[in-house]
């Protein structure tokens, strides 16, 4: 069992104990990126999970929506400070950037 060692990933390690293994699981789509507010997320179709979360990179989550059966879904982070943010979706994630204009 490896731990996730990349900078980007220390904090997913310890908030939620991210394991690497020869499948990456960083393949969430999001558009755009960066953005100053809604954002689409592509979900997976083997993605069992029926949350979607947001968490700033100190590990605070910040937003939290139920998946209704589908394939893409917006998501509005403009409430949200600007500053950098990971995306979780079962055991797939991305990182989204919110900008003010």
């Amino acid at each position: 069992m490896q731990w996730c060692l990349e900078p980007t990933q220390s904090l997913l390690s310890g908030a939620f104990g991210c394991e690497r293994s020869s499948s990456s699981h960083d393949g969430l789509k999001i558009d755009p990126n960066p953005t100053s507010g809604q954002v689409r997320v592509q979900i997976p179709v083997d993605a069992k999970a029926r949350q979607i979360r947001v968490f700033s990179l100190s590990g605070q989550q910040v937003l939290q929506q139920t998946i209704q059966d589908a394939s893409e879904i917006a998501l509005d982070l403009k409430g949200l400070p600007a500053g950098e943010y990971w995306v979780m979706v079962g055991r797939y994630r991305g990182r989204v950037s919110r900008i003010d204009k």
